[in-house]
C-alpha cells in the first residue's frame, strides 16, 4: 500500500511522468487489468507534453486534459488499491 501512497503524492506534487512509471511498475508486477490503461495514459500525456511545448493546444484544453488523465491515474491507483485490499 506505501507504494500506491507514494505515487498518489508524486500525482499531488505534479510528478505525473514519475507517477506514471511508478504506476506501470506497479501493476505490471501484479499482473492487473489496469496495466492495459497505463501505457495508454502515458502515452496521451507525452502527447499533451508535446502539444503544449509546440503550442498546438491552448491553456484551457491543455489544462482540461491534464486534469482527465491525472483523474484517470487517480482511477487506477484506487482499483489497485481495491484489489490490493481483496487479496488480503
Amino acid at each position: 500500500m506505501a507504494e500506491l501512497d507514494e505515487i498518489r503524492n508524486l500525482i499531488g506534487r505534479n510528478r505525473v511522468e514519475k507517477a506514471i512509471a511508478a504506476l506501470l511498475a506497479v501493476a505490471r508486477a501484479r499482473g492487473t487489468d489496469s496495466y492495459e490503461e497505463i501505457p495508454l495514459l502515458a502515452n496521451q500525456w507525452e502527447d499533451l507534453q508535446r502539444e503544449s511545448r509546440l503550442g498546438i493546444v491552448s491553456y484551457d484544453q491543455a489544462t482540461t486534459r491534464r486534469n482527465q488523465i491525472v483523474h484517470r491515474l487517480l482511477l487506477a491507483v484506487k482499483a489497485l488499491e481495491k484489489q490490493q485490499d481483496g487479496n488480503e
